[in-house]
């Protein structure tokens, strides 16, 4: 799983699993659902600047199952646009 993350927002981005069974992913910050998903890619938004987020996943088959976790990712939005002259 990747995330960059740029002002209040972190793109998440992963691999899509190979079970022939996949009904979705779903989506943990810091231990909670925040996204449930049939795309490899999500972008959770609304977020503070400067605060460390961590994230991890999970794919659930078809008989709602969700197989292991994976790795932990940890990401900080920041705003990096110029400030308006």
């Amino acid at each position: 799983m990747k995330a960059p993350a740029e002002g209040g927002r972190i793109e998440l981005a992963w691999d899509a699993a190979s079970a022939a069974d996949l009904d979705q992913y779903r989506l943990y910050r810091g231990g909670e659902l925040v996204a449930q998903t049939t795309a490899t890619a999500y972008v959770d938004a609304g977020l503070l600047d400067g605060v460390a987020y961590a994230y991890r996943g999970g794919a659930v088959d078809a008989a709602g199952q969700e197989g292991a976790a994976s790795d932990s990712v940890t990401a900080t939005p920041a705003d990096r646009l110029p400030p308006e002259s």
